[in-house]
């Protein structure tokens, strides 16, 4: 029997102005922060620092978000280590290239001894899913690489999630060697969800092609896969138990990375703008990029959504992750992006809009 298909709508009905005016503010000097994780039970926050034009970033930093005293580069550094997992992946040809590193989208799962396995989309010398293990050396997190899953041919990673204790999933948003620019533009298809596992190496998360598939996440009961379609703004939600009907949601921005939150709720951040106007301006970051951003909270289950922030100014623009982070006794929302070198901040409250201007 043919699956219907639901389109919501999440643009969102009106709700009352809040001023930006003492409500956030910036953690700096990270290089273009695409992508954020939570350590679970610590304060520490994960940064993926994309490698800008000029050459820096490249790497992955922690943020004590307890203290909010600076950041530390932990991957690529001299002391990492390497404990290369040949048994689990078979067909990763070694360590990642330190001088050409390039992080995208980063996921993290706690296992069962209290360790955690941190999954990061990789395009610096390869087309890749690195795999970390993440130990808490003293009070401070330290990465262990374990290996690798490379990209099939004609792919172009982009988010990552995990799926049980190894197997993950990966969007690519497009294949390189097409006129996928073109393709964002009229919202065709140029992408899908690939499923990674020991056993069978690669294969189709879902049959469903998207226009630029982007974030990814699944829901706290794992009975959902959420996938955000970037250029068609709309982000799909797939049953992975065969229970449920493929559910799409409008949004009026371009999705971006999705997370999922301590409650179970999923947080998504995207930009308000064009593809061809982004993929145009991105080399000269601000000013030259469109500013404006969304966040929005998703229900997994009701699909009901509230618009957390609305905003973008020379200060800050173009957001492309949103997490949930406690701050000491608060907690904030933080917004990661790769056209400022910094991280916004805004402080959480359970309703209502965090920010609009």
């Amino acid at each position: 029997m043919k699956k219907s298909l639901l389109i919501l709508n999440a643009s969102v009905a009106a709700w009352a102005s809040v001023a930006l005016s003492g409500e956030s503010a910036f953690l700096d000097g990270i290089t273009r922060p695409e992508d954020l994780a939570l350590i679970p039970g610590t304060p520490w926050v994960l940064v993926a620092s994309m490698r800008a034009a000029d050459g820096t970033g490249g790497g992955l930093a922690a943020v004590d978000a307890s203290t909010l005293s600076g950041t530390e580069v932990i991957f690529p550094k001299s002391s990492a280590a390497i404990d290369f997992d040949r048994k689990a992946y078979p067909n990763c040809p070694g360590s990642p290239s330190v001088g050409d590193f390039n992080p995208h989208g980063i996921a993290f799962k706690s296992d069962a001894n209290n360790r955690g396995r941190l999954l990061v989309v990789n395009h610096g010398g390869r087309e890749a899913v690195e795999v970390f293990d993440v130990e808490m050396k003293g009070r401070k997190p330290a990465l262990v690489w374990r290996g690798c899953a490379v990209m099939p041919a004609k792919t172009w990673p982009n988010g990552v999630a995990a799926l049980g204790q190894n197997d993950f999933v990966v969007t690519s948003m497009y294949d390189p060697e097409t006129d996928f620019k073109k393709r964002f533009e009229r919202a065709e298809p140029t992408g899908r969800v690939w499923k990674w596992s020991p056993e069978k190496d690669w294969s189709a998360a879902v049959e469903f092609e998207f226009s630029a598939a982007n974030g990814v996440e699944t829901s706290a009961d794992g009975r959902w896969l959420f996938v955000s379609e970037w250029a068609a703004r709309k982000v799909h939600r797939f049953s992975l138990d065969g229970k449920g009907e493929h559910r799409v949601i409008a949004v009026d921005f371009l999705p971006d990375n999705l997370h999922r939150t301590r409650d179970g709720k999923i947080l998504l951040a995207g930009q308000k703008a064009t593809p061809s106007a982004l993929f145009t301006c991105e080399p000269g970051g601000i000013p030259a990029c469109p500013k404006g951003y969304a966040a929005i909270e998703l229900d997994p289950d009701l699909l009901t959504t509230r618009r957390l922030v609305d905003a973008g100014d020379d200060s800050f623009g173009g957001g492309t992750a949103a997490v949930r982070v406690s701050v000491g006794s608060a907690e904030e929302l933080w917004v990661g992006t790769v056209l400022n070198n910094r991280v916004a901040r805004f402080p959480w409250k359970p309703n209502g809009p965090l920010a609009t201007h």
